[in-house]
């Protein structure tokens, strides 16, 4: 049987099948060591139609994502999140038109500071997205439900421009969180590949 539920840590219906065992499969990736998991069986591939990227075969892909953590305006194209846990990985898109990446980085990191609840820069720097040259921001929030802020989370976003569209690769985590995900995240970043349109 299959129905909707609503997971309101990211306040989207999600469709539950019980006859797959993998829905109730915990994620338990325990102390990450560099790499892991590193072989092509632990990944499953996303083939979108401006770009690809690996992702962890126990993360749940979400191809229609109702939500954004984009500043500017964008377009959600996949969601990639660990069950159970607050930890969330989006790509967005967006045609800004002939713009430097350094000037529409600075746009997206005003917006994010007027539109995010608890907003606190942490840092930011060059970075890479997949072969592209990237501007990384690290910044915390609050997690509010309700209108009650029960947390904190950790955010990393990478920004890049290839052939007149913007890629925003946004990564989310409970703080607490935030380390022990990273590697495997790196190497989504690292797998992310653009095809020429």
């Amino acid at each position: 049987y299959s129905f909707q539920l609503l997971d309101m840590t990211h306040a989207r219906p999600k469709i539950i099948d019980f006859n797959t065992a993998d829905n109730f499969r915990l994620l338990d990736f325990g102390k990450p060591i560099r790499g892991s998991p590193s072989s092509s069986s632990g990944f499953e591939q996303h083939e979108g139609i401006q770009f690809q990227v690996s992702y962890p075969r126990n993360w749940t892909k979400e191809t229609v994502p109702l939500v954004k953590y984009t500043g500017l305006q964008s377009v959600p194209e996949v969601a990639f999140y660990v069950p159970n846990k607050n930890v969330e990985v989006t790509i967005s898109t967006e045609r800004p038109g002939n713009i430097p990446l350094s000037k529409y980085f600075l746009q997206e990191v005003t917006s994010l500071q007027d539109a995010v609840s608890g907003y606190v820069f942490i840092d930011s720097g060059e970075s890479s997205l997949g072969s592209l040259p990237a501007k990384k921001l690290l910044y915390t929030s609050d997690m509010i439900e309700g209108g009650t802020t029960y947390g904190r989370m950790k955010t990393m976003e990478l920004v890049s421009i290839h052939k007149g569209i913007s890629y925003f690769f946004v990564y989310r985590a409970d703080e607490s969180d935030f380390q022990k995900y990273l590697p495997v995240v790196q190497e989504m970043i690292n797998s992310l590949v653009f095809k020429r349109i």
